[in-house]
């Protein structure tokens, strides 16, 4: 049983595409964090007077040698929808077969508690609004993911409302300054997704606040192994929970989180 943990989470460094991602293009990484029993952040080589504007595949794989190492180590590693997103970004980022081979296996043996609950539910919730329901330190006050790439790089177009967020940092997009408070941000949303997991593994059952700001129906019970919240693989061999319910939207299938790491 492990009793060592990694949260771990990355940054795109290109805002994501309006018309939605295809999960087959590059979107890039800006820089990403570990934190728990191996506590780091990573992030592409200086250039000029501010840092890269994304990771090379060398610093991309020299970040999954790291995850890899924590692993060795004894840490189990945990994202939030790390398995629909943050580990299928650095499986297409590593740009080698060898690296992509490990990206997907280390992707089905970690753990994802939004996986693991839409697995049981049918949906899952955000990182802020589980931290919030566990009374956890959630997100880094005045950013949000869809910032982060606009304020680590200035040559993307901003709306009005974006900008004005920006402004409000005090730091001038595109300069380190500004590329400093993306991994500021990035280290506390892996801060946050351990502390999530562990409190998670605590206690029995979850509520929280809905969208519409009412307490959620039911509870939450993350199903559990000698203490330990499922792996990926491990939680897409559950039964399919009832979505009958779901009256005004169709949910995802399990495949549309899963099907890139099972391929080979």
């Amino acid at each position: 049983m492990y009793s060592k943990f990694v949260g771990f989470d990355l940054e795109i460094a290109e805002p994501f595409p309006e018309g939605g991602w295809d999960k087959k293009s590059s979107l890039g990484i800006s820089c990403a964090a570990m934190h728990g029993e191996c506590t780091r952040a990573f992030f592409p080589a200086p250039r000029g007077q501010r840092l890269a504007d994304r990771m090379s595949p060398l610093e991309v794989h020299m970040m999954i040698d790291e995850l890899l190492n924590a692993e060795r180590r004894g840490a189990q590693i945990v994202t939030w929808n790390g398995l629909g997103f943050d580990f299928l970004v650095l499986e297409i980022e590593c740009e080698d077969e060898y690296y992509k081979h490990i990206v997907r296996s280390m992707a089905l043996r970690h753990i994802d508690p939004f996986f693991n609950m839409f697995c049981d539910m049918g949906y899952g919730i955000g990182l802020q609004t589980a931290a919030d329901a566990l009374n956890i330190h959630g997100k880094l006050e005045g950013m949000h993911g869809s910032l982060a790439p606009l304020m680590w790089n200035a040559s993307f177009p901003a709306t009005d409302e974006e900008t004005a967020e920006m402004a409000a940092t005090g730091f001038e997009r595109g300069s380190l300054d500004a590329q400093e408070l993306c991994i500021k941000y990035v280290e506390q949303d892996a801060k946050a997704t351990y502390d999530i997991y562990m409190a998670l593994a605590e206690i029995d059952g979850m509520h929280w606040t809905t969208r519409a700001g009412k307490r959620s129906y039911k509870p939450w019970r993350p199903q559990k192994r000698d203490g330990v919240l499922l792996t990926c693989s491990e939680a897409n061999l559950t039964p399919e929970p009832y979505t009958g319910w779901m009256t005004d939207r169709v949910p995802p299938k399990r495949s549309e989180y899963i099907g890139w790491a099972l391929h080979e």
